[in-house]
């Protein structure tokens, strides 16, 4: 007889294995294993810098190894220039020897489970000495000549003025003056700063809003920093009779003209013939190592890109054998930063099937005539940059992506700026597997959140475009060395990022240094410094500890927003910070932009709800306060409308090309009067106005007046948030969040546990949490199993003081670095106030040791450093209790506490500025430091050491 008894033994195993998972909502076990030991793919990249390409294969494994054992995830490998000061030359990059470094690199990173991507390059934007005039970038260059007919015209016309002894022609075109119109005023385009590479007559104040897109000025002009150009679709007011000429009384001469000789017979009258063709644009690669100098290929051209790759590119990738694709993950390039341009060989080609009509009748509007109107000479350039814009993204980023795909790898390029260039931000990212923004710590260079902040147009590619990764160059500078502090600069610049969607990062800047370049090397002019040089690089994985589960629970499920915006269809188009808040949600809900690609082809209604194939839904669309839009987006708006959607914004004036025109306006004015004229889109309202008519209540409020800030993902069932204290001070809040019926948990991001919230209640459909927050402090408030009942416990400990641990101290400096042996400090201060230059200018790690005794009562204790610079590693009775980076500088010691005779050692380590400084007045014959970085004359110590009160407290639940 078979018993049917361990069949049901097992059965009820399973059974009782599986109700807490399925208690807890969405595979726990998930979420407690990465939150525990995060994931790869959610470990800190290195924004690996090979300066001048002066790395070796001992200094690279050193690297990875250091990069493994701290919690990394790999690097970003990025030859270049720029180092702080003169670091000797490596082989060129592409070369032979380079790659073989490059093999050892990708070798040694399998060997220690990490992945590696390579900036296809030494330096950015994209190009080098291989690269030729006619595939390299290009913009507009003309010339013009006059001539009074009737005339039988046997002339040799002008050469425009061009670069590089390039020119190549396009068109000859012609047009008949109007008769006050004379050679001294005649139109000119409106540039500001455009460099001198086509020919402009200047005088006239009949002008267009060209601002030519060959210069780099005119992006400084337009902001900067993913600056709004949105000004570009406006015009100073037309005149009557201002205009030069009708489109259908341009002449194209191209079939006269050969060899720079056009042959016509001229009709009655004065005639303007403008000769147009393309020159390059001036754009080089910037901060680029050695020899590999050169011009930047013709972003506009995929020809231009697949001839770079096939000869730079493809042999990289073949050194990598199996590992391409596998641990060899893909390619970035940085933001563009290679000026204009305005032309690519088959412009003409790209723009008639783009826009839909022949560009030479036109093209006397770059050269600052006014064709049938201003608004028609307005439309066109809008059409001309529109066409530049998809250019940008569809013949360079796609192309690139094709390529990389072929080897099963993916993009993560900074495709959408800050920098201002002529593109769409989102329709580039929208190419890049891993969509990559940047992001700035404070510093004199960037003191402003606008100019420091550029994550969420990333972000809400990566989310509109179906990707998971929102990765992020962080930690940029340009002027500190070695003087940031964690807490107060690193921290809570993370935070603000993995608000707006950030959710992978490349420290900026990890520098490989060779042995011979000493100690802290040779090191890139930008940026945080972080490699395995650093004073504080044993205690690096407590901060990268706390980046990688963050990022861990960052990019699971899906983000929560309630409105999407929609930025336009013009070309640029860049996005700003989160807080930027151009459709008006913050601070209590959250959105997306979206472009018009999006907004064509991805989104749709699902029960009255807009929603993208890849997940994310909203309740509201928002339009731009402008007063364009394009005939697509405008039928495409009226669609979503009539499948239930909710849409907010102004009822928009006229569109903004000649597609269709002038048939498009009245299409436009009918429309218009349909969807705003009888209310079926909300006008006057902001889009948090708009959710609460609609009765939709906010994604996460507190009572702290809108300080803090938040993120919210879903996935499955379980709702992440992540909230953040973005102010130096302490903050207690009553937080509310709109999630009914679950268990509020608190995951803290810093240690790494997680816990029930005891203190928490329903409130009609949102439950309410008390949460306490240090300075920047942060924590992750997860919904994951249904409660019954309030809580009325305790969210946190209360600590109260037990007693203080007065010393005196032995401290132990290391004399390799300048500090003695030993010395004795009866009361705690800082090393700067010491008269001693061993101990005022000391950089790196001394040992404080004392002993103590601990108060009777029993319970658990904590022992509170009070006040640390930097970084403090405690150690009580020989265990390890951990590293206390951010206040409140605090450990639990209740399971290493005895009674009598603790021996307390706590290791303190401040940053290698103070010990730099000093150097800098020696003779290099007595430096103990050797570094490229040179530090401001006259720089003054950092306060640096274990400054207290040292106390014991009591921990009481």
């Amino acid at each position: 007889m078979i018993s049917c008894r361990p069949f049901v033994v097992l059965l009820l195993i399973l059974i009782a294995v599986a109700m807490p998972a399925l208690s807890r909502g969405d595979a726990p076990s998930v979420l407690e294993a990465g939150f525990g030991k995060p994931p790869l793919r959610a470990k800190v990249r290195a924004y690996w810098w090979w300066l001048d390409s002066n790395v070796t294969k001992v200094s690279i494994t050193r690297d990875l190894e250091w990069m493994e054992s701290i919690g990394m995830g790999g690097g970003l490998v990025f030859d270049a220039g720029g180092p702080a000061g003169p670091t000797p030359f490596g082989p060129l990059y592409g070369s032979p020897e380079w790659r073989e470094l490059f093999r050892h690199t990708l070798h040694e990173a399998d060997r220690l489970g990490l992945e590696i991507t390579v900036n296809p390059q030494s330096g950015w934007n994209l190009g080098g000495p291989n690269v030729k005039p006619e595939l390299a970038g290009k913009h507009i260059a003309w010339s013009q000549y006059q001539v009074t007919g009737p005339l039988r015209v046997s002339a040799s016309l002008p050469v425009p003025r061009h670069t590089l002894d390039f020119y190549r022609d396009s068109y000859v075109v012609a047009y008949r003056l109007k008769e006050a119109v004379n050679a001294k005023s005649l139109p000119s385009p409106r540039t500001k700063g455009a460099k001198a590479t086509a020919e402009m007559l200047v005088g006239s104040e009949r002008h267009l809003p060209i601002r030519d897109l060959a210069s780099k000025a005119v992006f400084h002009e337009l902001g900067g920093n993913a600056p709004d150009c949105s000004s570009l679709l406006e015009d100073v007011a037309a005149k009557p009779g201002e205009e030069d000429v009708a489109a259908k009384d341009v002449l194209n001469l191209t079939a006269n003209f050969k060899n720079g000789q056009l042959t016509w017979d001229a009709p009655e009258g004065r005639w303007q013939i403008l000769r147009f063709g393309y020159s390059n644009n001036g754009g080089r690669v910037s901060t680029s190592s050695g020899k590999w100098q050169g011009l930047v290929i013709d972003y506009l051209d995929p020809e231009a890109l697949k001839a770079y790759w096939a000869e730079v590119v493809e042999p990289i990738i073949a050194v990598a054998g199996p590992l391409a694709g596998r641990t060899f993950k893909g390619f970035q390039t940085d933001s563009w930063e290679g000026g204009g341009l305005n032309w690519t060989r088959r412009m003409p080609d790209e723009f008639r099937s783009r826009r839909g009509y022949e560009i030479w009748p036109y093209l006397p509007i770059v050269a600052g005539a006014i064709v049938d109107s201003r608004d028609v000479s307005n439309r066109f350039l809008a059409d001309l940059r529109k066409t530049i814009g998809d250019c940008f993204a569809d013949n360079h980023y796609a192309v690139m992506q094709q390529l990389a795909a072929k080897h099963g790898m993916y993009l993560h390029c900074e495709a959408g700026g800050p920098h201002a260039g002529p593109f769409d931000a989102l329709k580039n990212w929208g190419h890049c597997g891993a969509p990559m923004g940047e992001y700035w710590v404070y510093s004199p260079h960037r003191p402003t959140e606008e100019s420091r902040f550029f994550m969420k147009g990333a972000a809400s590619a990566a989310h509109i475009y179906g990707h998971t990764i929102a990765c992020g160059e962080g930690f940029t500078s340009i002027g500190p060395h070695w003087n940031d502090i964690l807490w107060s600069s690193q921290k809570p610049t993370f935070d603000h990022e993995s608000c707006a969607g950030l959710n992978l990062t490349y420290w900026h800047a990890f520098a490989c240094s060779p042995a011979e370049a000493g100690i802290p090397g040779q090191q890139y002019f930008a940026g945080t410094h972080f490699d395995p040089s650093i004073t504080w690089a044993n205690q690096a994985h407590a901060f990268i500890g706390y980046m990688d589960r963050c990022q861990f629970l960052l990019q699971q499920g899906q983000f929560v927003a309630d409105v999407c915006y929609y930025n336009g269809d013009n070309v640029p188009n860049l996005i700003g910070r989160k807080q930027a808040d151009p459709g008006n949600v913050l601070p209590h809900y959250d959105y997306d932009v979206v472009n018009e690609e999006v907004l064509l082809t991805r989104l749709s209604v699902r029960d009255g709800k807009l929603t993208i194939p890849t997940g994310p839904t909203y309740r509201v669309l928002v339009l731009p306060n402008i007063k364009t839009i394009s005939p697509a987006a405008l039928k495409k708006v009226r669609e979503l409308v009539a499948a239930g959607a909710t849409v907010v914004g102004p009822c928009p004036e006229h569109t903004i090309t000649l597609q269709d025109y002038p048939a498009c306006e009245t299409t436009l004015k009918q429309t218009a009067d349909e969807l705003w004229g009888k209310g079926r889109i909300v006008e006057g309202k902001t889009a948090r106005q708009a959710l609460a008519d609609l009765k939709v209540p906010p994604d996460f409020e507190s009572d702290s007046a809108g300080r803090l800030d938040f993120i919210h993902r879903r996935d499955g069932s379980t709702e992440i948030y992540f909230v953040s204290n973005p102010t130096a001070d302490p903050v207690a809040v009553r937080a509310s969040f709109r999630v009914e019926g679950l268990q509020p948990e608190l995951w803290d991001p810093m240690t790494g546990t997680h816990r029930d919230a005891a203190d928490f209640q329903k409130v009609g459909s949102r439950m309410q949490v008390p949460l306490e927050f240090g300075p920047y402090g942060s924590v992750f408030v997860i919904f994951r199993r249904p409660t019954a009942a309030d809580g009325h416990g305790h969210n946190y400990a209360r600590y109260v003081e037990a007693g203080k641990v007065h010393g005196p101290w032995t401290v132990a400096f290391d004399p390799k670095w300048g500090g003695p042996k030993s010395a004795k400090f009866d009361k705690l201060t800082s090393w700067t106030s010491s008269s001693e230059p061993g101990i005022r200018y000391y950089s790196g790690t001394a040992t404080y040791r004392t002993t103590f005794d601990c108060p009777a009562g029993g319970g658990r204790l904590a022992l509170d450093l009070g006040t640390v610079d930097n970084i403090a590693e405690v150690r009580l009775n020989g265990k390890n209790l951990g590293v206390a980076w951010a206040p409140p500088f605090r450990v639990e010691i209740t399971k290493a506490v005895q009674s009598k005779g603790n021996s307390l050692e706590v290791d303190v380590v401040n940053t290698w500025y103070n010990r730099v400084i000093l150097d800098q007045t020696l003779p290099l014959a007595k430096r103990l430091t050797h570094t490229n970085v040179q530090l401001p004359k006259g720089a003054k110590p950092l306060e640096s050491g274990l400054l207290g009160p040292v106390r014991l407290m009591k921990i009481e639940e």
